[in-house]
């Protein structure tokens, strides 16, 4: 009976609790990532964008492709440069107050604050003008925020790393031309 009241107990702290709203140092916190990630994108800074990733899913990803981080967070930067090359970014649109947050302790012990967020950034490449809408996972993983653009295709992976991901319903992504 002692075994399986650890294993409930061990099972709750790996759940998601409540949704509720951020405070005022959170909202204050993410939207400085929010304004960080706008400007990277915006300058085309590929460096700022592969920082905004959390570094428990660069080691996750590191690892899995037999690299040091190191190693790897050098190889996305030149892989995002070349996927931006000829493109012109507007700012990413995306507004935490209206979020609804949640907490979660990994297996580690370490306390997860996430949101999903609906974004959006205008996108100009060879004369064509789209809006992209795709939804951003906010995730305070420690003291920092970590921005991910995220889609139902992305979410198995980053569910190996943050179980609680697993069954998160996400808005669809879209590309709506412009012109």
């Amino acid at each position: 009976m002692r075994l399986f009241a650890v294993l409930c107990l061990f099972a709750l702290t790996a759940l998601p609790a409540a949704a509720r709203p951020l405070d005022r140092a959170e909202m204050r916190g993410l939207q400085d990532a929010l304004d960080t990630y706008s400007d990277a994108l915006t300058s085309g800074d590929a460096t700022a964008l592969t920082g905004s990733l959390p570094p428990r899913l660069m080691r996750f990803h590191a690892r899995s492709a037999g690299l040091s981080a190191e190693e790897l967070a050098d190889a996305m930067v030149q892989q995002t440069r070349a996927m931006m090359a000829g493109t012109r970014f507007g700012a990413l649109r995306a507004d935490p107050a209206g979020a609804n947050a949640a907490d979660t302790t990994l297996q580690d012990g370490t306390r997860v604050t996430w949101a999903i967020l609906p974004a959006s950034f205008e996108m100009a490449q060879g004369g064509k003008r789209s809006r992209v809408s795709q939804p951003v996972l906010a995730l305070r993983d420690g003291r920092a925020w970590y921005l991910i653009r995220i889609d139902a295709g992305q979410q198995a992976v980053l569910a190996t790393v943050y179980p609680f991901l697993a069954d998160v319903a996400l808005p669809a992504a879209s590309i709506e031309p412009l012109n």
